[in-house]
């Protein structure tokens, strides 16, 4: 089985991928998963005004590698080549999605994750200027919303995930909606601003 295959049959199953001391593995939590209803971001008034003022500009899947590098692009980045490996790959296969927020034609901020039935896998965001990647997450939510996703999976809660409305529920109640998604038809992802 080649690695994006592996990739989606484990992210079906509520699982994803990590790394400890750069060893990629599988991983899934056992008791509660954090996510986001695609309505249910949490817009601060720095970040509202932000969005107003038009500063940021929204592209979704235009450099997707590139977004992947801003999110490793830190001290200590559990992103390992075999991630870039695998997620650049389901992205060709048209699994793994970005959104971009870019400054004055620089990409300033950026999301990425992995689309699996009516729930998207956020794996990674990473931010150059103030603000760029809560706008970034923004921008996806709403592009989860307008292509009738049901849930973003944060995977673990931690208080910036919180402050942006980030909830635990029961593992139970994840896997029932990852099944009830695979089993609809599959929303339709949209690239364009």
């Amino acid at each position: 089985m080649k690695e994006p295959a592996i990739l989606w049959d484990h992210y079906s199953k509520g699982w994803f991928l990590w790394s400890s001391s750069g060893i990629p593995f599988f991983h899934r939590p056992n008791d509660v998963r954090a996510v986001l209803r695609p309505d249910g971001m949490r817009v601060s008034r720095s970040l509202a005004r932000s969005l107003n003022s038009g500063r940021f500009q929204a592209t979704f899947d235009t450099c997707f590698a590139e977004v992947m590098h801003g999110c490793a692009d830190r001290p200590a980045s559990w992103l390992t080549p075999v991630h870039h490996r695998i997620f650049r790959e389901a992205h060709r296969n048209g699994w793994a999605h970005s959104a971009e927020v870019w400054v004055d034609g620089r990409l300033a901020g950026g999301v990425y994750g992995v689309a699996v039935g009516r729930v998207f896998c956020g794996e990674s965001m990473f931010t150059r200027e103030t603000g760029a990647g809560k706008a970034a997450h923004w921008a996806l939510m709403h592009r989860l919303e307008e292509c009738g996703f049901e849930l973003l999976d944060s995977q673990f809660l931690n208080p910036h995930t919180e402050s942006l409305g980030v909830v635990e529920i029961p593992a139970e109640e994840f896997d029932r909606i990852l099944r009830h998604g695979l089993a609809e038809p599959k929303p339709v992802w949209r690239n364009d601003p």
